[in-house]
């Protein structure tokens, strides 16, 4: 609280007395009905800081791993006017050293994929500490209710022009339970989430293109198939079914990508 006008609590259907507490000692409190997710608590915050109108909003994570005396170091480069979005990274600094060797690959899997599709190159897209200025707050929209909003921020934020800087922090990590999802489940339903947009932004690449190709190669098993046939009066059964299957899967996956792009087509005319 002293590094801040107020604090706000996204209370995500908690069991215990978390929204209580909180309130007793001074912060203002959002409160879900049910557990809805990270994604739901982040689209909460968005939209209370909209409805202040705050100059700048800074998340962190409720599990003990952020150091809130690092608000003014996050907040500095918004003030400034530098940047609509500051990432508190693990790697921009020596707290990489403390990430666990199994978080540090996965996280390396998430970073490219997420930077690949934003077009941006951050050192940790799945940082829960981060600012966001008054034009961020307000061109942002999230739409992930799970851990994937925070791959979807970056990717929404490189599609408004958003400005993006990052400055290192360090974040605990021993004698903390900092997830309810085991690394790999979290790592799949991230990398799930940031495929869903990419088939948003860009569905003839990641369907129309291999669809395309699936067929050309299914085309070319069966005239091998019908020429093998031809010689030897027996059905390469083997060939013949890896054919259909490429065959049948371009062709399915050419015309989602079509549908896709259609509707991506007529969704950026409607805005």
């Amino acid at each position: 609280m002293k590094h801040v006008d107020k604090v706000v609590v996204v209370d995500d259907g908690s069991t215990d007395d978390t929204a209580t507490i909180a309130e007793h000692l001074g912060a203002h409190i959002v409160k879900h009905e049910g557990n809805m997710g990270y994604g739901a608590a982040i689209q909460s915050c968005f939209g209370f800081a909209r409805d202040l109108n705050s100059d700048a909003l800074v998340i962190l994570d409720a599990d003990g791993q952020h150091d809130a005396d690092d608000i003014p170091k996050i907040l500095a480069p918004i003030e400034a006017g530098e940047a609509d979005i500051v990432v508190g990274s693990r790697f921009a600094g020596a707290g990489a050293s403390e990430v666990p060797s199994y978080r540090r690959a996965g996280l390396r899997l998430v970073n490219e994929a997420t930077n690949r599709i934003a077009k941006q190159k951050i050192s940790d897209t799945q940082s829960g500490f981060r600012a966001y200025s008054r034009k961020a707050i307000q061109q942002i929209k999230i739409y992930e209710q799970g851990m994937g909003v925070t791959s979807e921020i970056q990717i929404r934020g490189g599609d408004a022009g958003l400005t993006v800087t990052e400055v290192p922090v360090d974040m605990a990590y021993e004698g903390l339970k900092t997830s309810s999802q085991n690394p790999f489940s979290h790592g799949l339903e991230v990398l799930s989430a940031v495929l869903r947009i990419a088939g948003e932004k860009h569905p003839v690449a990641l369907f129309g293109v291999p669809g395309f190709l699936a067929i050309v190669v299914g085309i070319g098993g069966w005239l091998w198939v019908a020429n093998r046939f031809a010689e030897v009066q027996q059905l390469p059964l083997g060939m013949a079914l890896v054919s259909t299957i490429l065959l049948l899967g371009g062709i399915v996956s050419l015309l989602t990508g079509l549908i896709l792009y259609a509707i991506a087509n007529v969704s950026r005319r409607l805005r």
